[in-house]
């Protein structure tokens, strides 16, 4: 009978190890034209047990982005975050001193980066978790899955580099138009200088810096993923996007469908 007690509660426990659920740790995407700041991404948890604190270390390849500052949702109110860049390694400490997370998902950080000007070509830098680390009631860490994403380089492409220097300054119509979840507008510079592309609603409020720095005369598009600067998506309507630089100011309309 003893033999049979010891076989049930082996089994029993060899069940709960394979019925344990793992807490999910999720990159979202991203996407920035070449020295522009404010480029949003997000981080996600999907938790089943109550965490108590999560360590993550963020690296992209190409080594391109840089991070400007990461902060915390609304669901993770009553923590802490603490955030270092090294060597091209984002890592992010979010900790409370009494409080749990309690179970469940949904977004928990957002982090800003800001582009390298150098970068002018179309291409995706991969965002990886190198680490994530999750810690649950009397510090115990939980078994953790991770989903990586990408970050969208947008900018002169391979077709627009061969094409002549441009030789007026111009703003094209965005495509597609209308759109959903994502529109291109390419813009031609004939002169160096500073620029930015900037999107505002119909009450003429700027939500959204597309492109903002110096620039090389050239061919270019910048892309709007339908977010305002804080990584909050907009709701569908008609937008200006404006071309300032210099005394040069361009100005067009677009139409985002849900």
């Amino acid at each position: 009978m003893k033999r049979k007690w010891l076989m049930l509660a082996s089994s029993l426990m060899l069940a709960g190890t394979a019925l344990a659920v793992d807490s999910v740790v999720r990159l979202g995407g991203g996407a920035g034209a070449p020295g522009t700041q404010n480029n949003i991404i997000s981080m996600s948890l999907d938790n089943v047990d109550p965490v108590k604190s999560m360590q993550v270390q963020i690296a992209d390849l190409p080594n391109c982005l840089r991070p400007d500052s990461v902060w915390l949702t609304e669901r993770c109110r009553d923590f802490n975050v603490y955030y270092n860049d090294v060597d091209g390694n984002l890592n992010i400490i979010v900790i409370s001193g009494n409080q749990y997370l309690a179970p469940g998902s949904g977004e928990v950080l957002r982090i800003s980066y800001t582009v390298a000007e150098d970068t002018d070509t179309l291409t995706q830098v991969a965002l990886h978790l190198s680490k994530a680390i999750v810690v649950g009631q009397n510090y115990v860490s939980l078994p953790v899955q991770i989903v990586d994403n990408q970050f969208t380089l947008t900018g002169a492409t391979a077709v627009d580099q061969r094409v002549g220097m441009p030789v007026a300054f111009t703003l094209e119509q965005n495509f597609p138009n209308p759109f959903n979840p994502a529109t291109q507008i390419p813009f031609s510079l004939q002169k160096e200088g500073w620029v930015r592309l900037a999107v505002f609603n119909s009450l003429g409020q700027r939500i959204r810096t597309l492109v903002e720095g110096h620039r090389q005369p050239g061919v270019y598009r910048a892309m709007w993923d339908g977010c305002d600067d804080f990584g909050r998506p907009v709701a569908a309507g008609l937008y200006l996007y404006r071309l300032d630089a210099g005394s040069q100011s361009l100005t067009r309309h677009m139409l985002y469908v849900k």
